[in-house]
């Protein structure tokens, strides 16, 4: 863990959950997840809600799926534990 990874009160820092939104989305892209299109693109807006803190330590699971109101966007929940939601998110992709 860096020091960076907390802040003062032992809480995930806030810049975490973009790196875990983007690194589930580049994963997702490998997996082939998205289904056919180009999902690997840069972010041209990423949008994050925080909806609980996570405390360093806690286990944190993303999932993340095509957005039903967007073309060209996926969104992501970011769980603490199996079921808390911590944060939610979307990605909207450069597309070429």
């Amino acid at each position: 863990m860096r020091p960076s990874d907390e802040d003062l009160q032992g809480h995930v820092n806030q810049a975490r959950y973009a790196d875990y939104i983007e690194d589930t989305r580049k994963l997702c892209v490998a997996a082939g997840g998205y289904g056919p299109g180009e999902w690997d693109g840069a972010a041209r807006r990423l949008v994050i809600s925080y909806e609980r803190e996570a405390r360093t330590g806690d286990p944190v699971v993303a999932r993340t799926f095509r957005s039903r109101k967007q073309d060209g966007t996926v969104d992501f929940v970011l769980y603490r534990g199996p079921s808390e939601i911590a944060t939610l998110g979307r990605v909207e992709i450069v597309r070429r």
